[in-house]
């Protein structure tokens, strides 16, 4: 079930208002002089205001997790054929899949493509994660020389 700010404002102020009807009550048990009567509207009162601390920190969660949730819309992702989540606003600068999609997200952007062994990859900032986006050519290259080879004795 999910509470709006307007909700549970109004929730609070309803437990407010209730936690005040209680405390008045108590003060006239204290009038009457009935101890038992002013022992469970205390307990009416200590309870009602645990209530009132509870919506309020439901309250503070529901904006938090509303907060996250709009930060997780603004990113993309995975994106094929590499995996990358980018930010809409960011799509230069993609975030590493291996930290995005860990147990505890962390946003970490893959550093700058760079060239390796002919092939192109990228390395997390933050885990060392690599990506190839072009693999390597691992094939041997030969070195030919300008001149052909000419022995000194010969």
């Amino acid at each position: 079930m999910s509470m709006d700010f307007g909700t549970a404002t109004t929730t609070a102020q309803l437990v407010a208002s209730v936690v005040g009807t209680v405390k008045t009550a108590r003060d006239l048990a204290k009038d009457i002089g009935n101890r038992e009567l002013k022992e469970t509207i205390g307990d009416a009162y200590d309870g009602l205001n645990d209530l009132r601390q509870r919506v309020l920190d439901l309250d503070e969660e529901n904006r938090q997790l509303k907060a996250d949730l709009a930060k997780k819309a603004e990113i993309e992702g995975p994106l094929p054929p590499f995996g990358y989540f980018i930010y809409k606003h960011l799509p230069d600068n993609p975030l590493c899949p291996k930290c995005y999609q860990a147990k505890e997200s962390t946003i970490s952007y893959m550093g700058p493509p760079q060239n390796w062994n002919r092939g192109m990859r990228r390395q997390c900032r933050n885990c060392g994660h690599y990506i190839y986006e072009k693999e390597m050519d691992l094939t041997p290259t030969t070195v030919q020389s300008r001149r052909p080879y000419r022995s000194q004795w010969g």
